[in-house]
């Protein structure tokens, strides 16, 4: 399923979901006869067709992860952080928002904020944010295009100069404490709610800048609970068995074009799917097996998955799991 990106034009620059199951926001699919029904409708009629037994069992008709691009043309982003799943789930029935932000393109002064320089308490951080001083007493960390950050909830980040690649949870919980247009970009932007999950000291620096080898196909960018995220130089043709991964597949193209093939009936055997620059596919977790294509040599996709989750092995929100739900575990690789 190809999806529609929806692109948002703020004072900072641009966001654009490229998948979003989120209730205030649904992505659309624009391929196939399933063209034009959103990604909830999707969830609705197919349940574990899509997304894989396992975490259909755990997160139930909520599609566990989202994929959106922060292009910040002007000054900073917005000053955001994210609960963990535990707060979510008691004090608003949602999954929380672990983030991995990837560097698509990084200018002259290109820079993502971590956390804090020193420790501080919530009185300090107030006034700073509403007296308008609160970049002095962020971390600063040169981004370079290729790098990745992931994002613990608590962590408050921001970022200036750069073209953000992000993959999360399936939550809209960001609550944006700083910026402009945080009104705009977030669903919850409450200084005073979220200073009781906020991370007062210094953020470890979960940070790579290692660049990519060129012998490698593939870079794994991250492991956890909540997603797994592999960045693909495509060269050659891939052969991919979705059974290795237990779930549904996500791919962004950030570079050149990639030609998916999927074996079918008929005369042709094949159904292919171009992927530009910028677009987004979703592969359903029933889907067995097919073929990645380089239509030129630069392409570079980024790969991203939920592990399936165990319902026993976590924290679950109250009621059921209709929608907003979440939780642990992990398997990947190509052939």
């Amino acid at each position: 399923m190809k999806i529609v990106p929806k692109e948002l034009n703020l004072p900072w620059g641009t966001y654009t979901h490229l998948v979003a199951d989120l209730g205030y926001e649904e992505s659309k699919i624009g391929s196939g006869y399933l063209a034009g029904d959103t990604l909830d409708d999707v969830m609705e009629t197919y349940f574990e067709r899509v997304v894989g037994d396992e975490n259909y069992n755990f997160y139930g008709r909520q599609f566990p992860l989202s994929v959106a691009c922060l292009d910040v043309k002007t000054g900073l982003s917005p000053l955001t952080v994210c609960p963990d799943d535990e707060l979510s789930a008691s004090r608003y029935d949602a999954l929380g928002k672990k983030k991995l932000w990837y560097i698509a393109e990084a200018r002259a002064d290109a820079t993502v904020y971590l956390g804090f320089k020193a420790p501080l308490d919530a009185e300090k951080l107030y006034n700073a944010c509403t007296g308008g001083s609160v970049v002095e007493l962020l971390h600063p960390i040169r981004a370079h295009k290729g790098d990745f950050f992931v994002i613990e909830p608590g962590t408050v980040h921001c970022a200036s100069g750069v073209k953000i690649l992000e993959v999360s949870e399936a939550s809209g919980l960001d609550f944006a404490i700083f910026g402009g247009g945080a009104e705009d970009f977030s669903s919850q932007d409450s200084l005073v709610e979220a200073l009781d999950f906020i991370t007062m000291g210094p953020a470890p620096e979960p940070h790579e800048h290692a660049h990519h080898d060129e012998d490698r196909v593939t870079r794994t960018l991250h492991k956890c609970d909540e997603f797994a995220v592999t960045e693909i130089h495509l060269g050659d043709a891939l052969h991919i068995y979705t059974e290795q991964f237990g779930s549904f597949i996500v791919y962004t193209c950030l570079g050149g074009e990639a030609s998916f093939q999927f074996p079918k009936d008929g005369p042709t055997g094949m159904e292919t799917y171009l992927l530009a620059a910028g677009q987004t596919l979703l592969i359903p977790a029933e889907l067995a097996d097919f073929y990645i294509v380089p239509v030129d040599r630069s392409s570079i996709l980024i790969e991203a998955t939920v592990p399936p989750r165990q319902i026993e092995d976590t924290y679950l929100p109250e009621e059921g799991h209709e929608h907003h739900h979440h939780d642990h575990d992990h398997h990947h690789h190509h052939d």
